[in-house]
């Protein structure tokens, strides 16, 4: 019985447990990255129990008094794109402005087929005359390319640069989310971002219009 006959099989057993190291590494890796980039499985909403409602209202944001919120007309240009979403933030954003003695008949709307379309719209609107704000609706979820991160960039530039060049303000209700339960939290009944944005359309429209002095 010799030493050297144990030699390979030690250095089967060596290669073997290399191997499972490197396995471990690379899973412990691969989640690490899922995390930082905040994805999720495709039944994590489930998995997690129901998605509860954003709460994040500004205490210092107020409507104006209702005798100038009737003076106001506000447009609300929305994607066509995550529509059950982006629906449910229109009708939030509808129903503040309305209780805050804005006239349903003020509100003009316009549908576009996604968030890089809104710009385009939102200048045409503002430009028009006829409106004292503009209310951007869309919903953009984080995918496996990087469309995500153009877009958003795109249209929120795009947007700033037509409330500058107008003088008419443009209110940014596009939702960039990493993962479906940020977009449902963010626009389901009771959240307060969609309520938030109509008041802040409101907030926006009669301020600009006393600080510009236009009749």
């Amino acid at each position: 019985f010799s030493l050297l006959s144990m030699m390979p099989a030690k250095k089967e057993r060596s290669a073997t447990a290399m191997a499972v190291a490197a396995g471990v590494g690379l899973l412990a890796a691969a989640a690490g990255v899922v995390q930082f980039l905040g994805q999720k499985a495709p039944d994590s909403v489930s998995a997690n129990g129901p998605v509860e409602p954003h709460k994040d209202m500004p205490r210092s944001l107020k409507a104006p008094p209702p005798e100038l919120a009737q003076q106001l007309h506000i447009a609300i240009v929305r994607t066509a794109w995550n529509e059950t979403m982006v629906m449910s933030m229109q009708t939030g954003a509808e129903e503040a402005m309305i209780q805050n003695g804005l006239p349903k008949e003020n509100i003009h709307h316009e549908v576009v087929p996604g968030a890089y379309e809104l710009p385009i719209c939102a200048k045409y609107l503002a430009q028009s005359g006829k409106y004292h704000a503009v209310l951007c609706l869309g919903v953009l979820i984080k995918g496996e390319t990087a469309h995500f991160e153009y877009i958003c960039n795109s249209v929120s530039t795009a947007l700033m640069d037509v409330q500058m060049e107008t003088n008419i303000p443009v209110l940014y209700g596009v939702l960039n989310c990493f993962n479906d339960s940020q977009a449902i939290a963010r626009t389901r009944i009771g959240s307060d971002l969609p309520p938030s944005l109509g008041i802040s359309a409101l907030h926006m429209a009669e301020t600009c219009h006393r600080l510009g002095g236009r009749s």
